[in-house]
């Protein structure tokens, strides 16, 4: 499938979830921060699920950080969210589906990400979507770092994803891909990285295959 534009992942997702019926997977984020980080990137905004939070008709929110999760409910009173490990989602105890199931740069982070995906599929209907983001293999800046020797890879990144394998794992596990795009991550804050997104959204509206996210959604094949 050929990549469709380049675009901002949250605008993207926000826009999708308003109004649904919303599981996030992974919805801490910050993955190499201390507990008492990840809550200070939260209560600042610089974490996607509160957003989330104020356009979404219901919000479930899943991480793995016990501590973190707890810090949230204690100091923020947060109770969307549930401790819980995205490849053990029978474990959960959920019931019904979600009109959107949010998979946000996580599965290459997975040791079995099939094992989630296979998982998100008892939530979801007929007309239920998957949204997934991850970094693309084939990003033009990660790939002039890496020429340059000043490439970083993620924290606790244990995969990479081109729009090749990640279709083919979709499909191996019960999903047709629909839309593929790339994305650049959250919105600039200063006005620094205003000039850089924007010369950025320039590049990769020409380049949209070589933008640094893949951001995609799928179905349940029938």
């Amino acid at each position: 499938m050929s990549v469709l534009g380049y675009c901002s992942r949250w605008s993207f997702i926000l826009n999708r979830c308003r109004g649904r019926r919303v599981l996030h997977l992974g919805c801490i984020g910050e993955t190499d921060t201390s507990p008492e980080e990840k809550l200070n990137a939260y209560a600042a905004g610089r974490v996607l699920h509160p957003h989330l939070a104020a356009v979404c008709r219901e919000l479930v929110g899943i991480d793995i950080d016990v501590a973190a999760v707890e810090l949230l409910r204690s100091r923020l009173g947060e109770r969307s969210i549930l401790r819980a490990d995205a490849e053990d989602l029978k474990s959960v105890g959920l019931d019904g589906t979600f009109d959107i199931i949010l998979c946000g740069d996580i599965l290459e982070h997975l040791s079995c990400p099939g094992r989630a995906l296979e998982g998100v599929r008892c939530f979801m209907g007929p007309t239920s979507e998957l949204i997934v983001s991850v970094p693309n293999s084939f990003a033009l800046l990660a790939n002039l770092r890496f020429t340059m020797g000043r490439f970083k890879d993620g924290a606790q990144h244990v995969a990479s994803f081109s729009k090749f394998n990640l279709q083919t794992l979709l499909e191996r596990h019960g999903f047709e891909l629909k839309e593929l795009y790339t994305a650049y991550n959250r919105p600039p804050t200063s006005r620094t990285s205003r000039i850089k997104v924007a010369l950025e959204i320039g590049l990769f509206k020409l380049l949209p295959e070589r933008g640094g996210t893949l951001l995609c959604t799928a179905t349940r094949k029938s």
